[in-house]
C-alpha cells in the first residue's frame, strides 16, 4: 500500500510540480550543418557550396582562425550585424550551428 502511495505521489509531483528547464539538449553538429545549408549558404561557403557573396568568410575558415571562441560567435549570430541579416534561430538551432563550425576545426 505504501508502495502505491509513494507512486502515486511521485507521479503527481511530476506532472504539478514547479515548472523548471530540463537539462539543455547537447549542440548536434549535423543539425547545425543542416541549418547552415538552409539559411547560411546564400553568404557563406558551408560543406563546400558555393557563396553567394565573396565579403562573408567560408564557415571552413572561421572554424579554423586562432580566436574561435564559442561565446563570441553566440554574440555575433544572436544580434547579426549588416550585412548580415537577422535570422531568427533558437538557442538550440544557435548552439548547433556554432557546434557545426567547430566541428570543421582541425584536429589540435
Amino acid at each position: 500500500m505504501y508502495k502505491n502511495i509513494a507512486l502515486i505521489s511521485l507521479l503527481f509531483g511530476l506532472t504539478t510540480g514547479p515548472a523548471w528547464p530540463g537539462p539543455a539538449l547537447a549542440a548536434d553538429p549535423s543539425a547545425g550543418q543542416k541549418i547552415a545549408e538552409t539559411w547560411c549558404v546564400s553568404c557563406h561557403t558551408v560543406s563546400g557550396r558555393t557563396a553567394g557573396r565573396d565579403t562573408a568568410p567560408p564557415f571552413d575558415l572561421i572554424a579554423r582562425r586562432g580566436t574561435f571562441d564559442r561565446d563570441r560567435l553566440l554574440q555575433v549570430l544572436s544580434d547579426p550585424h549588416p550585412p548580415m541579416p537577422k535570422v531568427h534561430l533558437s538557442r538550440q538551432q544557435l548552439d548547433d550551428v556554432i557546434a557545426y563550425i567547430h566541428s570543421l576545426r582541425p584536429p589540435d
